[in-house]
């Protein structure tokens, strides 16, 4: 099968907008009213991997994404919540005025402690 034909997602081409921080770009991760099945890029295949797979739980109220060519404190892509009316569909890329930001911190588990 050729490349072309593939069903891989390159996110390297994908610049993090055109008119960056006025727009960026958000790829669909989790589409709005969906189950919580999430996805993230893996950078060595530049395909989608799924991150988690829960049993039944919480249904997301609206679409959530990441923006492509970034990179968080966590090595993670930047994380984006596209409001919107209507669910969009799961890969699709759509380009977001941003409104806020929500600086999240991450606390070590009691495991994590441990260990160190």
């Amino acid at each position: 099968m050729r490349k072309s034909q593939s069903i891989d997602l390159l996110f390297g081409h994908l610049p993090p907008g055109e008119d960056v921080p006025a727009e960026l770009n958000a790829i669909i991760r989790l589409s709005g009213r969906s189950t919580a099945v999430s996805y993230e890029p893996d950078e060595r295949s530049n395909l989608l991997r799924i991150r988690c797979i829960p049993g039944s739980g919480p249904r997301f109220r609206q679409n959530y994404g990441f923006v492509p060519g970034t990179l968080a404190q966590d090595g993670d892509p930047l994380d984006f919540v596209v409001f919107a009316p209507f669910p969009l569909e799961r890969l699709s890329v759509v380009a977001c005025r941003p409104i806020g930001m929500l600086s999240v911190v991450r606390h070590a588990t009691t495991r994590e402690r441990q260990m160190e």
